[in-house]
């Protein structure tokens, strides 16, 4: 090889090493073009029996006091659609028509709808800072693994929970357009809220600390809504507290439709009394 070349410059034919020899079959086999063996893409095949799908009604149910409210509500507004009826039947008839007025046949009051569980079981007190336990299935990950949704059914199930918080809150109708506004408010809401608390999350596991109790503690106060308790005050007064009052409604109603209903009965017996009088 020659010494006289510089550095980055390119060895010519005359000072390549020829010492290795290729015989004439070596040097056609390593010209002669092969073929190359390629691995496809892994395409999702379906297959002929399909997987079988999650109910989302089993996974994301409606809570069992805020659908007993719904419940109630419309029981109530039964329950005055009839007393209504029986108030103008009475006051269209006449005074001397008491004993038709008696035998005046009126519809029979609906029975209340019942809880399948005692609502003893959703009061809980207050509840307190509970250390983490590590151990748990809960954190190592065990347990039912969730199904994966999409966005179509993530906003299906939203707009199915934002129509019952506004079934409980007494709203009888709504517009489409409503109500498609509340779900991309509470969506917007909710993806928000997961935002922040995976920051917390990876803060607390880049750091060690986060200057809170829990990283939902953390989130809850930058979201606004204050401690976790502020949580548990709200389902306490806004569906127990609720649901108790319109249950009282109704036993209220219920009194008043048995009263009207034995009104013409009592009207008749005065005016027995009167005539033996």
């Amino acid at each position: 090889m020659s010494t006289n070349n510089h550095w980055g410059e390119f060895t010519s034919a005359s000072d390549a090493d020829t010492s290795i020899t290729m015989t004439t079959t070596e040097r056609e086999h390593m010209q002669k073009p092969c073929h190359m063996e390629i691995e496809g893409p892994r395409l999702h095949q379906q297959k002929s029996s399909p997987a079988p799908t999650t109910d989302v009604s089993d996974v994301c149910s409606v809570d069992p006091v805020t659908l007993h409210t719904i419940q109630l509500l419309q029981y109530a507004s039964q329950l005055r659609q009839l007393i209504s009826s029986i108030q103008q039947q009475l006051g269209s008839m006449k005074s001397d028509t008491v004993d038709n007025a008696a035998n005046t046949s009126y519809v029979s009051m609906p029975p209340m709808p019942v809880m399948n569980k005692p609502l003893a079981c959703f009061r809980t007190q207050s509840f307190g800072f509970v250390e983490k336990n590590l151990d748990s299935d809960f954190a190592q990950g065990k347990g039912d693994i969730l199904p994966d949704f999409d966005g179509e059914t993530i906003h299906k199930l939203t707009k199915r929970s934002v129509a019952a918080i506004t079934a409980q809150t007494g709203y009888d109708t709504s517009l489409e357009s409503v109500l498609e506004t509340l779900t991309d408010i509470g969506q917007d809401y909710l993806s928000e809220m997961c935002k922040l608390l995976r920051v917390a999350v990876d803060r607390e596991a880049l750091t060690g600390t986060l200057g809170f109790a829990d990283a939902v503690e953390q989130v809850f106060h930058e979201m606004g809504i204050g401690s976790i308790r502020s949580l548990h005050y709200f389902y306490q007064t806004r569906v127990l507290s609720r649901h108790s009052s319109v249950l009282q409604e109704c036993q209220r109603l219920q009194c008043k439709y048995e009263h009207l209903q034995s009104a013409p009965r009592e009207t008749r017996q005065a005016e027995s009394w009167k005539n033996i009088k």
